[in-house]
């Protein structure tokens, strides 16, 4: 199963019940996955990956980051 969407500029938390793939597709970001005490920046052609049963935090500071979820 995948999801595609568009994050505009803020900060957010997100949950996942599944593991997830999230491939930044355009724009860029910053990520926080559960845990971890720094941001990394994600720029589009890379992903990241965020555990099952946890979160994410996901900053846009200008423009618009367009992603492919990929639900395992």
């Amino acid at each position: 199963k995948k999801t595609l969407g568009l994050i505009y500029p803020g900060t957010f938390k997100f949950n996942t019940d599944a593991p997830e793939c999230m491939e930044i597709v355009a724009g860029s970001c910053r990520v926080r996955i559960a845990g971890a005490a720094d941001w990394q920046t994600y720029a589009a052609g890379t992903f990241f990956d965020v555990p099952g049963k946890s979160f994410f935090e996901i900053a846009v500071d200008e423009g618009i980051a367009e992603y492919v979820c990929s639900f395992r």
